[in-house]
């Protein structure tokens, strides 16, 4: 609705205002009177005080321009009198006529002391909702503000709303990458209040805090997790999704839990944990993400993770006997899923509450599983989503719940993510950018709330803070129009005349996560949206508001990163005149230099050095404001997305020798880097690529940026490890049994954090039809390098090969692939040279 088109409000242009609390409210209540008048002030220059009821006080009413009256029916006298003049109820269950748990009533109204608006909420955390549901009702202006007629009666649609506390604010890693300051106290807790107003109802942190609410609270660990030192005859074998936290958890906080001596210092841990902690609602055992042990002995970890569970759950009830036990299910296997199942039906289900459906949980999608289950798409019903939780959902007992944990802060590589960014946003990004996504995370919530109880969602920071808002609206009404959340959100933050572009800007960031970069026209089409809703924000509001800020920097980093690219490519097409010329040149030397002299020009360009700055004064403001700001600002030009750093290396090697075949091979190996020749194969290997070779068994499909010189393609790979003889397979038909085949591979690992924990080199070997080919190549840290192997004709006489990369460490069994090649010899339009050496820049 345009502000054009908006009725007229309730009171225009209130400056004095009063709220009237209980004369001896409740906590909770307290604090939802305090949170009113904090917004107030915040967001308007008007006049605002708080006052209890008693002697007096219609005199105070009647010199307000609108009186807010905040509390529970029954203990308010001036609320229940207004509740009868006004006629306000309480939403009530069906047939029952009992109130509802949770719910409010606002509604404005005329009395005999002038304009009021009554708050009402059922219970304490009721009256808070209902201070929230005022709060986004409002109009703020710069010395006043304008009331609609409100009359709401709303109830939560889900028992359980909740995230993470530590959600409002950025976590470590991001301040660090970000040169962040850290956020002060009140900002954090300012951050947990906006949760609460949205609707949540239980946190895990700062339990003082939000039990001052009247809100829940979580807690958890992942089962098998010792934060002690413990001899490395203890460690777990983990799971086979190489996570970057494994350089700090690799044999160093998770035991196996089937070695007895581990087991009797786990089971001492938790119950000097559950002694000492503070009461808590619900308590989340997790199966993994990291963490679990994958050896022999506790094979399928499903098994061995519920019945331990049921161990501990005993333990924890012995201390807080009113605890809820959640089990969180990721990175199981097919067999372990359908272990926790059977034996919560076969041992009895009374010890725990329901199941926490997580990432890595879904056996529809191989994020942090590895291979999909083909029996969930025999009959997909309605999709990925939810198909495979719906069989859970049905397969636990009657009494038994699906509470979710669902990922919104991570926009690739995650849950829900988009499944085919660009690559170069998915490389200066990584998965904690600025991201909203109402479309998409709407579809996901219509797909999964129907088996629910309801959502502790995942969260790591502020660069979620729509998908927040989105989230808990969904939680609280799941029928709630799509544009009316956005609209909401845009209208509260950036106020009635920027809430427009604003909402438009919102769907086409959105849009552009899933789009290539180089000929979109949303990327400059928001960034101007953005960027003139300036104009449009009034000064109350965009003085202090650091998320039009925060979005302004993705904005302007999105158009930036697209005009790189397309200077990228000119320079790279002028370039490749050259090297069409020097790659059948008897004297390539000249126009290899040539080429390397048009790489070489300046890739910012005036525009982008504008757009530059206005990123990095946008970034200081925010920062200032509330400690957060765009981190890829840091770092965006020291990721080769243009490719051209990978361009020069490469030819800088070759002229060095001043061997004229091996500058033609580089000229040839840029002009044709994934031309396999007439009958070969080349395939990408990784979360961006769709290998029809692979074999995936136990393969993950990672990604991890590489900065430095390096092609879209080596910030991908495939990944086996943790188990001896970990490997990578590849099987080919079809083959000409008279052709000569060779193989190339590129493979690195690309992961700083692994450092002092991945050791050196790791050897790998190429087996063809199970014979070894070639000598072993290592698999480097920090570099991905090009290996060719020659392979007997006589392997491929039958027209099948099935190649396999295995990993030759003892200690670190770990094979990986970015690429891979199968070519006829004498039809490969380059080579990688002689002894298989790696001519990959590093």
């Amino acid at each position: 609705m345009s502000p054009e088109s908006m009725p007229a409000p309730f009171v225009s242009g209130a400056g004095v205002v009063l709220i009237v609390q209980s004369k001896e409210p409740l906590e909770p209540e307290s604090r939802a009177a305090s949170i009113v008048e904090d917004r107030l002030r915040e967001r308007s220059s008007v006049e605002v005080s708080v006052a209890s009821e008693g002697e007096g006080l219609d005199d105070r009413i009647g010199e307000a321009d609108i009186t807010f009256v905040i509390g529970i029916p029954g203990r308010h006298g001036v609320l229940d009198s207004l509740m009868r003049e006004l006629t306000i109820d309480l939403p009530r269950l069906p047939g029952s006529g009992e109130i509802h748990p949770e719910g409010f009533s606002v509604k404005t109204g005329t009395t005999v002391h002038g304009p009021v608006a009554a708050v009402a909420g059922a219970d304490e955390r009721g009256v808070l909702y209902g201070a929230g549901a005022l709060l986004r009702s409002l109009t703020y202006l710069p010395g006043s503000i304008d009331i609609p007629r409100i009359d709401i009666c709303e109830r939560p649609s889900f028992m359980i709303r909740g995230t993470e506390a530590s959600a409002s604010g950025p976590r470590e890693g991001a301040r660090e990458r970000g040169s962040m300051r850290e956020q002060t106290e009140a900002e954090r807790h300012r951050g947990i209040e906006d949760l609460i107003l949205l609707g949540a109802n239980i946190l895990q942190g700062e339990e003082d805090l939000v039990r001052g609410h009247g809100c829940m609270t979580y807690s958890g660990r992942a089962i098998n997790a010792l934060h002690t030192d413990f001899p490395q005859s203890w460690a777990a074998l983990p799971s086979n999704s190489l996570h970057i936290k494994v350089s700090r958890y690799f044999r160093r906080s998770y035991i196996c839990p089937s070695v007895p001596e581990a087991r009797e210092a786990l089971i001492s841990s938790y119950e000097r944990e559950f002694r000492e902690m503070s009461p808590v609602e619900f308590y989340c055992f997790h199966s993994g993400d990291v963490g679990g042990c994958t050896c022999g002995r506790c094979a399928p970890w499903g098994a061995t993770f519920v019945e331990l569970a049921h161990r501990l759950s005993d333990l924890l009830h012995r201390h807080h006997p009113d605890a809820k036990v959640l089990l969180t299910m990721q990175n199981l296997t097919d067999e372990g899923d359908r272990a926790v199942l059977e034996y919560v039906k076969e041992a009895g289900s009374d010890w725990f509450h329901g199941i926490r459906y997580a990432p890595g949980g879904n056996e529809m999608t191989s994020y942090n599983r590895g291979d999909v289950n083909p029996r969930w798409f025999r009959y997909p019903g309605m999709g990925k989503n939810s198909n495979y939780l719906r069989h859970m959902y049905h397969e636990l007992p009657g009494d038994k719940s699906v509470i979710l944990f669902s990922d919104i802060t991570h926009w690739i590589r995650s849950q829900y993510g988009v499944e085919r960014p660009d690559v170069s946003l998915a490389v200066v990004y990584n998965r904690r950018a600025w991201n909203s996504r109402p479309r998409h995370f709407y579809r996901v919530a219509r797909d999964v709330l129907h088996y629910a109880d309801g959502d502790m969602f995942y969260s790591e920071g502020m660069h979620d803070d729509f998908n927040k808002w989105l989230w808990f609206r969904m939680l609280w009404d799941p029928n709630l129009a799509l544009d009316d959340i956005v609209r909401e959100y845009c209208r509260y933050w950036f106020g009635p005349d920027a809430e427009g572009s604003m909402a438009e800007a919102i769907y086409l960031m959105e849009r552009t996560l899933e789009r290539p970069v180089i000929g979109n026209g949303d990327i400059s089409r928001a960034m101007d949206l953005v960027l003139e809703a300036k104009g449009s924000i009034p000064s109350n509001l965009l003085d202090r508001d650091y998320r039009w800020r925060i979005m302004a920097q993705k904005a302007l980093l999105d158009r930036y990163i697209q005009l790189k690219l397309e200077r990228g490519e000119e320079l790279k097409r002028e370039a490749s005149i050259l090297l069409d010329e020097a790659r059948v040149n008897d004297e390539p030397s000249a126009r290899i230099a040539a080429a390397l002299s048009v790489l070489g020009r300046e890739i910012r360009t005036p525009d982008m050095e504008s757009i530059m700055n206005r990123v990095r004064d946008l970034g200081r403001e925010s920062n200032s404001m509330i400690g957060y700001r765009e981190p890829a600002y840091f770092d965006v030009d020291e990721f080769d997305i243009t490719e051209i750093g990978w361009w020069r290396a490469s030819l800088r090697g070759a002229i060095e020798t001043g061997d004229a075949d091996r500058m033609r091979n580089a000229a040839a190996m840029l002009l044709a880097y994934d031309d396999p020749g007439e009958g070969g194969y080349y395939e990408g290997i990784g979360w961006l690529d769709e290998p029809v070779h692979l074999v995936l068994e136990e393969t993950i499909l990672g990604y991890f940026p590489v900065k430095g010189p390096a092609l879209h393609s080596h910030h991908s790979m495939g990944y086996s490890w943790r188990k001896p003889g970990a490997h990578i397979t590849f099987h080919f038909d079809g083959l000409d049994p008279d052709a000569h085949y060779m193989v190339r591979i590129s493979s690195g690992f690309h992961c700083d954090e692994m450092r002092g924990t991945m050791p050196g080199d790791v050897p790998q070997q190429l087996e063809a039809n199970g014979e070894i080919v070639g000598e072993s190549f290592p698999l480097t840290l920090g570099e991905v390098r090009l290996f060719e192997f020659e392979i007997p004709r006589r392997l491929t006489a039958e027209g099948g090969l099935e190649l396999v990369i295995r990993s030759k460490c003892e200690s670190f069994p770990l094979a990986v692939a970015s690429e891979i090649w199968l070519m006829d010899r004498a039809r490969m339009p380059w080579t990688v040279g002689q002894g298989g050496e790696g001519v990959t820049p590093g």
